[in-house]
């Protein structure tokens, strides 16, 4: 379930990288992205996440774009013009029934996203939300 949710933010992030290269004359223009985790999950969680991009020839290789962490966990980004929007996934495997994790992605201050989700039955919670900038949100759930 974690691989899904890899390959998809993998996926996102490699649209963002190879997003339009032509420049229409806004220069360096940066968009403001916090990330936050929050919860009742008592163990670690798996967080990937659209890391910072300045430019659209930022090379992604050396990025880090994933933590572990316990809840409540926050990040702030930046990202060029040229990007479409962001993703943030939460993955848990030893969690206890019930326990839940909500993310919301905000853009410059004002929350864009919201979803929470519940760990299942066999301990395990795998969820992905992405923000595109013309206002559409996905959330992929295993």
């Amino acid at each position: 379930m974690k691989r899904y949710a890899l390959i998809g933010l993998v996926v996102l992030i490699s649209y963002l990288s190879n997003a339009c290269s032509s420049d229409d004359g806004r220069g360096q223009e940066i968009r403001n992205y916090r990330y936050e985790v929050t919860g009742t999950i008592s163990v670690p969680v798996q967080i990937q996440y659209t890391p910072t991009i300045l430019s659209p020839e930022d090379a992604l290789d050396d990025v880090d774009y994933e933590e572990t962490a316990m809840l409540p966990w926050t990040k702030e980004v930046s990202l060029h013009y040229l990007a479409s929007g962001v993703g943030l996934s939460v993955a848990v495997e030893d969690g206890f029934v019930g326990e839940t994790v909500s993310i919301k992605i905000f853009l410059e201050d004002e929350q864009v996203a919201v979803h929470t989700a519940e760990v299942a039955p066999d301990g395990v919670l795998v969820f992905t939300v992405n923000y595109y900038i013309d206002g559409t949100v996905t959330v992929h759930s295993d």
